[in-house]
């Protein structure tokens, strides 16, 4: 009898090739919506820091956000050089950048409900007709994580995962053979924990 678990994991985990051409894709994607957010904050840091009418709460928003979106985007560069970097690094990279992108998004949401902003020269009810928006517009934006930081975080956990189960001793009947380019194994789909998730994958 078949095991259906491992054909549905089969099915739903890209195989090591698809997956790595969609990981080096998301890396671009990523790389393109931190950076522009990297440098509007980043301008808006300098412009709380020298013009009196920004508050604290603002300097230190911006100054903080500035921060995680720069950490997205400096990961993104250092594994953009590592091709060769392990399966758990990266793994170790994609849940940082998850990390980064998720506290992002939590700010950008109660800044939104418990943040409103003042516009004096609009009617009365401008204040909370712009308020709604931000809420809407700001929750609607965990689909950027959703797809762009999130799958690249599951998937590569899931090789690490893999990584960590237990190897077929090498008495055992089929199992794979190590050969003498420091213990990395031929013939079997387990790697060790060094092996590259990349390997000569054009980045």
């Amino acid at each position: 009898m078949p095991d259906t678990s491992t054909s549905l994991t089969a099915a739903v985990v890209p195989s090591p090739s698809t997956g790595q051409v969609l990981l080096t894709r998301a890396w671009l994607f990523q790389l393109l919506i931190a950076g522009p957010t990297f440098l509007t904050l980043g301008w808006g840091v300098w412009e709380s820091y020298f013009y009196t009418w920004s508050s604290i709460y603002t300097l230190v928003a911006y100054l903080f956000n500035t921060f995680f979106s720069a950490g997205i985007v400096f990961i993104v560069l250092v594994q953009r050089k590592l091709p060769d970097a392990s399966v758990r690094l990266t793994s170790n990279f994609e849940v940082v950048k998850s990390l980064l992108a998720t506290i992002m998004w939590i700010w950008l949401v109660c800044d939104a409900i418990w943040h409103p902003r003042h516009y004096p020269y609009y009617p009365p009810d401008y204040d909370k007709d712009m308020q709604a928006r931000r809420i809407v517009i700001s929750i609607l934006s965990i689909f950027v994580l959703l797809i762009f930081f999130y799958p690249s975080s599951l998937y590569t956990s899931y090789l690490a995962g893999h990584e960590d189960d237990p190897q077929p001793s090498s008495s055992s009947p089929g199992s794979p053979r190590r050969s003498g380019n420091g213990g990395r194994q031929q013939g079997g789909n387990g790697a060790s924990e060094q092996t590259p998730l990349l390997g000569d994958e054009a980045v």
